[in-house]
C-alpha cells in the first residue's frame, strides 16, 4: 500500500513552500527448502550403543566412532519467512527568486524504514544432538527421539519438537538538509554569443542511521539453516558537502556545428569516519546540424562505505564453492593443499560439504576509505529521420580501492596455487577434520578469513545502445525501442601488488567469482489508440561460458558441464494494456513471463537465488493489475 501527497503554496515569487510526503506498507512471505541437521552435531558413540545397531560388525569397525548428521526436515516441511516493511519520507523546504537571475532552494529530508521479520520452521541447534540421542535425561522439555538410525524413523511430531521461531527487527534512518542557489554569472565568451555562463552551488549535510536487532537464538546463530551467528548491529554515517556545477558555451552557430558546451562540476565530502575527499567531473555536449549531437566526459566518483561495511561484527558466514582439497580425489595436489593447512594424513579424507557451502569469517572495518572510480564516456545521439533516435555510447570505468572482500574461494585457490603467505595464513582449516565447513564456531570450525577492507581494482568496458522508432498504424500510433548494453572488458584484480596473476577477465563468463553475460537487452513494441494500449516486451539475457578465473573450463557444476560448460541465452516476452475508464481511473493488466520460461537449474556452486544464478526470472508467469485515480 503507497500513500502520498504534495502540497506547496506561494506566499510571492520570493517564497513558495512546499511540503512532499509518502508512506509505504509491504507484507510478502517467502517459502525456500526444509531445515535440516547440515552435520552440525558431533555424535560420538561407540559400538555397544543401540543407535550404531550391527553398523560396527557390518563394517568391521570396533570404535569409538565419530558420527555427523546430514538430513534434510522432509517430515516437518518448509520454511517460512514473513517479512512486513513500513517506509515513511517527509520533503519540506522553501525556494523562491533572489532576483530575475538568480534563485535558491532549501529543503529538508526525514525519512525512516522498519522493517520486520518472522522466520517459522528452522531446526534449534541445541536441541538436535539430544533428540538424535533418544532423549537422554537431561533433554529439553517436550524432546521426541529424532530417529534417524532407521528408514522412515523420523515423526512429524519429532520435527515440529525442533522447530522454533526467529524474529529480526531493522530501521533505517536519513536525515538531510540541502541548500543551493542557481543563476548565471551574466557574462560569456564571444564565440557563444554571449550566452552566459551558469551556476549552481550549495552545501549539504547528511545523517544515515542503522540498526539490527534479533532474538537470542538467532544472534547465536542456534538455528541450524542459519549459517552462523547474526549480531545485533547499529551505527551512523554523517558527512558535509559543498557542491559547485557550471555549464559554459563555448561555440554557437559555428559552421554545421549549432553549440558547443562544456559541463564542469565539483564537490567536496567530509566524512566523520572515513575522512575527506574530492570528486569532479568535465564533460562537453556538441549539437550538430540540430539532428545530431556528441558527447563526452571524464568524471572522479567515489563511494564511501556505508553503514553495515563500516560496523558489521566479524562473525563465521557461509560461501557458496567448493574446497579443492576435499573427497577422495582433490582437486589440488598433496602439495598445493597443504599450501592451505591440510596434513599427509587428512589428504584424500576430508569430508566435503554436500551443500557447497563453506565457512568465511567476515566483518566490518570501521578503518574504512572511500573508494574511487575514473570513468571515461563518448557517444553520439542522432535523429537522422523523422520520429527515428538512436544514441551508442561507450564507457569505461576503472575502480581503485574497492570496498569489499578478496573472496573466501579466491584466497583459497590462490593460497593453494601459489603459497602465498599473506593468503595462506587467513586459511583455517578444522583441526582433527581438515574441513572448512563444519560447525559455527571460530575457535573450533574451519573457516577462511574474509574481512572488508580497501583491496582490488576493477575495470570495466562496454557499449549503451538506446534506439526508438514512431509511426502511425491503424489510426493509432505504434513505437518500438531497445536498450541494450554490450560489455566488452570486466576485469577484476582481486590482489593488485600482490600476485597480479590472480586477475580475471568475468566477460562472457559465469563461475564461483563471475556472472556476466556480454550483452542483455530490453525492447518493447507498443501501440495506442484512443483510449488504450497494449505493449509487448521482450527481455533478453545472453549465453554465458563455464570457464573459471583461469581460463580453463569449469568442473565442479556437474548440471552445466553436462550442457557443454556454457549457459545459453534466455528470453522472456512480458504483454500488457492500459485502458483509460472515464476521467478519473486507468486501469493496467498484464503478464510478465508469458511462455512460463524457467530460469537455467545449476548446481550449488553457482547458486546465488533458490537453485538458479541470480539475475534471470525467477518467478515465472506472472499476472499483476493496477489502478490510478486521478482526482
Amino acid at each position: 500500500m503507497n500513500f502520498g501527497a504534495s502540497l506547496k503554496y506561494e506566499i510571492n515569487e520570493h517564497v513558495r513552500p512546499f511540503l512532499d510526503v509518502m508512506f509505504t506498507n509491504r507484507s510478502n512471505s517467502t517459502q525456500i527448502a526444509e531445515s535440516g541437521t547440515f552435520f552440525g552435531q558431533t555424535l560420538n558413540l561407540d559400538c555397544n550403543d543401540p543407535l550404531v545397531g550391527t553398523m560396527c560388525s557390518d563394517l568391521g569397525l570396533t570404535g569409538p566412532l565419530t558420527v555427523l548428521v546430514g538430513k534434510r526436515n522432509v517430515e516437518g516441511g518448509p520454511r517460512y519467512f514473513d517479512t512486513k516493511d513500513n517506509s515513511y519520507r517527509a520533503v519540506f523546504g522553501v525556494e523562491g527568486s533572489i532576483n530575475d537571475v538568480w534563485s535558491y532552494n532549501v529543503a529538508g529530508i526525514l525519512g525512516r524504514t522498519d522493517s520486520s521479520t518472522t522466520g517459522i520452521n528452522d531446526l534449534l541447534s541445541d536441541r538436535v544432538q539430544a533428540a538424535l540421542l533418544g532423549c537422554p535425561p537431561g533433554s529439553f522439555a517436550g524432546c521426541i527421539p529424532y530417529n534417524v538410525w532407521v528408514p522412515n524413523g523420523v515423526t512429524k511430531a519429532a520435527a515440529d519438537a525442533l522447530a522454533g521461531t526467529s524474529m529480526t527487527n531493522t530501521t533505517t534512518k536519513l536525515t538531510s538538509i540541502n541548500g543551493y542557489v542557481s543563476g548565471n554569472l551574466g557574462i560569456g565568451l564571444p564565440s557563444a554569443g554571449g550566452e552566459p555562463v551558469s551556476l549552481v552551488a550549495g552545501a549539504e549535510w547528511r545523517k544515515e542511521q542503522y540498526s539490527f536487532i534479533a532474538d537470542s537464538n538467532t544472534q547465536a546463530g542456534n538455528f541450524t539453516g542459519s549459517g552462523g551467528p547474526s549480531l545485533p548491529l547499529s551505527g551512523s554515517t554523517e558527512v558535509k558537502e559543498l557542491y559547485l556545477e557550471s555549464a559554459v558555451p563555448l561555440l554557437k552557430d559555428y559552421g554545421v556545428i549549432n553549440n558547443l558546451n562544456l559541463d564542469l562540476g565539483y564537490r567536496y565530502s567530509d566524512y566523520k569516519l572515513s575522512g575527506s575527499t574530492n570528486t569532479y567531473k568535465l564533460g562537453f555536449g556538441m549539437q550538430m546540424m540540430d539532428n545530431y549531437r556528441i558527447r563526452g566526459g571524464y568524471n572522479r566518483a567515489i563511494r564511501a562505505p556505508n553503514i553495515s561495511e563500516l560496523f558489521s561484527l566479524q562473525q563465521i558466514a557461509l560461501w557458496d564453492g567448493s574446497d579443492p582439497c576435499a573427497g577422495p580425489t582433490p582437486e589440488f595436489t598433496a602439495a598445493q593443499c597443504a599450501n592451505t593447512g591440510v596434513t599427509p594424513a587428512q589428504y584424500g579424507n576430508i569430508t566435503d560439504s554436500p551443500a557447497g557451502q563453506y565457512n568465511q569469517f567476515v566483518g566490518g572495518n570501521q578503518n574504512l576509505k572511500p573508494e574511487q572510480a575514473d570513468t571515461y564516456t563518448f557517444g553520439f545521439a542522432a535523429t537522422p529521420i523523422k520520429d527515428l533516435e538512436v544514441a551508442a555510447d561507450y564507457y569505461d570505468i576503472r575502480l581503485k580501492d574497492r570496498i569489499g572482500t578478496i573472496g573466501a574461494s579466491t584466497i583459497l585457490r590462490l593460497c593453494g596455487q601459489t603459497g602465498s603467505a599473506a593468503l595462506c595464513s587467513l586459511v583455517h582449516r578444522r583441526p582433527g577434520s581438515g574441513d572448512l565447513w563444519i560447525g559455527s564456531d571460530p575457535s573450533t570450525s574451519g573457516y577462511v578469513t574474509n574481512l572488508t577492507q580497501n583491496f582490488g581494482k576493477l575495470r570495466v568496458r562496454g557499449i549503451d545502445l538506446n534506439a526508438r522508432y514512431s509511426w502511425d498504424m491503424f489510426g493509432g500510433r505504434a513505437t518500438a525501442s531497445l536498450v541494450g548494453t554490450r560489455s566488452l572488458q570486466y576485469k577484476v584484480e582481486p590482489l593488485p601488488g600482490v600476485n597480479d596473476a590472480a586477475a580475471y577477465d568475468c566477460n562472457g563468463l559465469i563461475n564461483e567469482s563471475c556472472q556476466n553475460p556480454k550483452w542483455r537487452h530490453i525492447a518493447n513494441m507498443r501501440y495506442s489508440r484512443d483510449w488504450w494500449s497494449v505493449n509487448l516486451r521482450w527481455r533478453y539475457y545472453g549465453s554465458m561460458d563455464y570457464r573459471k578465473t583461469d581460463g580453463t573450463p569449469g568442473t565442479t557444476d556437474q548440471l552445466v558441464v553436462a550442457r557443454g560448460n556454457r549457459l545459453p541465452s534466455y528470453n522472456w516476452f512480458d504483454l500488457s494494456g492500459t485502458f483509460q475508464v472515464g476521467q478519473l481511473v486507468e486501469l493496467t493488466v498484464g503478464v510478465n513471463n508469458i511462455a512460463d520460461k524457467e530460469p537455467p537449474i545449476t548446481g550449488n556452486t553457482l547458486v546465488s537465488n533458490a537453485n538458479s544464478p541470480g539475475g534471470y526470472d525467477q518467478a515465472g508467469r506472472f499476472f499483476f493489475t493496477s489502478m490510478t485515480l486521478r482526482f
